[in-house]
């Protein structure tokens, strides 16, 4: 079986359950295989009723006493069972899953799991996850016979976690994984083949962790050869003319600026500038704070782009950022007969040296010409495709994302290995220092 087997094809998935895994971004053979679980229930531990505790998850194993589907009147189905461990009975719940009285009988052995609830003083379990057994074993389906953890993934309406691992399973051995690491690189990780074999269904927590080791590591990084790819076709971009900078002008506008730059804002400028004056185009991310001074640096820098006789894109993820920042650049730059434009979905007035806008700025409509900088504020809400074609309008392509979230230099490392970063780290005099708390839920409004 191919890995790009559109999952129509596959025998007992079809056309109806293809439809339904399409809401899971499953299309092919590949991507059912590398849908992981995100948690596995243990059943190697299990408990008996009268010894758990209320709110605890258990496992239990004992009988059927009863089982019946319950229609409401809203047109809703929940299907109850008395299930007895031999200690106590308690009630289990499924809703809107009459099916599973075709599958579970009165008189059936099950080993359940699941959160112990009380509810109108009776003992119960909403919605467990169960197995059959047969003498004293669970008789779990063939891909998890035998086995204590069993994996539970991200489903959606028709498409449990036992659907899933049973598929998954008859799948694993007909498909052929080629390890495309080398063993330099793999080092003392598992192969691919069995690190998704040991996802899937592993024997123990151990196997589980060494599956989820080598999979992490081969996320991040195809992330990091994916972003020095990226960063090495930027670098081959057209050789460009360094821009000039009008130190006189430069420092009479920043003196001109109602307060003064903090050390860290002088710094980061430093390092724009330094890329400007390259014979490539810059590529640069800038974190900072909220209130650190981020836009105030973008001004300058579109004030030089602005001097070098070219224009400036500034896009903002709304309409009301879009807004603050076009007045804020109106404010420091009409007094020098330089002009600012506006274009969103409700505004478009794309006449400026500087436009500032939203999404709308991707429009065909918009004239581009003459642009030498854009500008991208909280680049993570923009998509990779919609950063590209807006880069692309730019005749010399400088191009600046911002943006407020604090970003381990490890995760920068691999996520934005691109780019440049410059980050403010200190807020101007008088400021006031954001604080974040974390509320318990007690102190929670309730909706």
């Amino acid at each position: 079986m191919d890995l790009q087997t559109p999952l129509t094809k596959v025998a007992g998935i079809g056309y109806s359950y293809s439809k339904k895994l399409e809401y899971l971004n499953l299309f092919t053979v590949e991507d059912l295989i590398n849908h992981y679980p995100f948690r596995y229930d243990d059943f190697s531990k299990v408990a008996s009723v009268i010894d758990a505790q209320i709110g605890e998850k258990v496992t239990l194993q004992g009988e059927i006493w009863s089982i019946k589907n319950i229609y409401t009147r809203y047109g809703k189905t929940l299907t109850q069972a008395i299930f007895n461990d031999s200690t106590t009975p308690i009630t289990l719940t499924w809703f809107n899953s009459s099916w599973i009285i075709k599958q579970i009988k009165t008189g059936d052995r099950l080993q359940v799991s699941g959160k112990l609830t009380k509810y109108k003083s009776k003992l119960s379990i909403m919605a467990p996850t169960w197995e059959l057994i047969t003498s004293e074993e669970p008789k779990l389906t063939s891909e998890v016979s035998g086995k204590n953890l069993v994996p539970i993934y991200p489903e959606t309406y028709g498409v449990s976690s036992k659907w899933l691992r049973t598929k998954i399973a008859a799948i694993l051995p007909q498909v052929k994984v080629i390890d495309p690491l080398p063993n330099e690189i793999k080092n003392n990780m598992l192969a691919l083949p069995d690190a998704l074999q040991k996802i899937h269904f592993p024997q123990n927590w151990e196997e589980a962790e060494k599956a989820k080791e080598r999979l992490s590591f081969d996320e991040l990084f195809f992330i990091q050869l994916a972003t020095l790819k990226i960063r090495q076709a930027w670098q081959k971009k057209q050789v460009i003319d360094p821009l000039k900078i009008d130190q006189k002008k430069l420092d009479q506008f920043v003196k001109k600026l109602p307060f003064k730059l903090t050390k860290a804002q002088e710094k980061v400028l430093t390092e724009i500038i330094s890329d400007l004056q390259k014979n490539t185009p810059m590529n640069r991310l800038l974190q900072g704070e909220v209130g650190s001074g981020k836009t105030v640096i973008a001004a300058i820098v579109s004030y030089i782009v602005y001097l070098n006789g070219f224009k400036t894109l500034f896009m903002a993820p709304t309409e009301i950022l879009a807004f603050q920042h076009f007045e804020t650049l109106k404010k420091l730059f009409v007094p020098l007969k330089i002009s600012v434009g506006i274009y969103t979905g409700s505004k478009k007035n794309q006449t400026g040296d500087i436009v500032v806008g939203t999404h709308a700025l991707l429009s065909k409509k918009l004239e581009t010409e003459n642009i030498g900088l854009i500008i991208v504020d909280e680049q993570q809400r923009f998509g990779v495709e919609q950063r590209t074609l807006l880069r692309s309008r730019a005749k010399i392509p400088h191009f600046l994302t911002m943006t407020a979230t604090p970003i381990p230099r490890t995760v920068a490392l691999t996520l934005y290995g691109d780019l440049d970063i410059s980050i403010i780290d200190e807020m101007p005099i008088g400021r006031q220092q954001v604080k974040t708390f974390r509320v318990p839920e007690k102190k929670r409004k309730s909706k």
